[in-house]
């Protein structure tokens, strides 16, 4: 089960399941009738996308994007200190983190001058301590956010 919010659009809301036909018709049926306003629209421009090869091509130049940014980020944030949590062979985010500092302060720091960073404390399930920020490496082409921690 997934969506390909992520990768075509962020209001794009049609998502798929890979599941045997008989529990497909059946979660079809109930579809059908709970989801009466599901966009026609972005469902068939997920089908052209998918049955035309355009969805592979741009999943390719996604990947190739977003190596080269993970990579950028990488490097930056190394040379700056931080240790990273091994290297990710793909996706949009990068964990790292410097020495053990609660990362959630910096975080705070970071937002009262516009720049978002995510502390690690947030995707725990009590809100746990973390020296951890993950980065969003699409978002890390912002110079801002690279002076903001050369800087604290």
């Amino acid at each position: 089960m997934s969506s390909f919010s992520k990768t075509v659009s962020a209001s794009l809301r049609v998502g798929f399941l890979a599941c045997e036909r008989g529990l497909a018709t059946q979660l079809a049926d109930v579809k059908l009738l709970t989801g009466l306003t599901t966009s026609e629209i972005g469902e068939r421009l997920m089908y052209q996308l998918l049955t035309g090869g355009h969805y592979r091509k741009h999943l390719d130049k996604l990947r190739a994007r977003l190596q080269m940014a993970r990579q950028d980020t990488l490097s930056r944030l190394e040379s700056m200190g931080f240790t990273c949590n091994g290297e990710p062979e793909g996706g949009m985010f990068v964990w790292a983190k410097r020495g053990e500092q609660d990362s959630a302060q910096l975080a705070s720091l970071a937002a009262q001058q516009g720049i978002m960073l995510a502390p690690g404390n947030i995707f725990r399930p009590h809100q746990e301590a973390s020296p951890w920020l993950r980065f969003n490496v699409a978002h890390c082409t912002d110079e801002a956010v690279f002076q903001f921690l050369a800087a604290n």
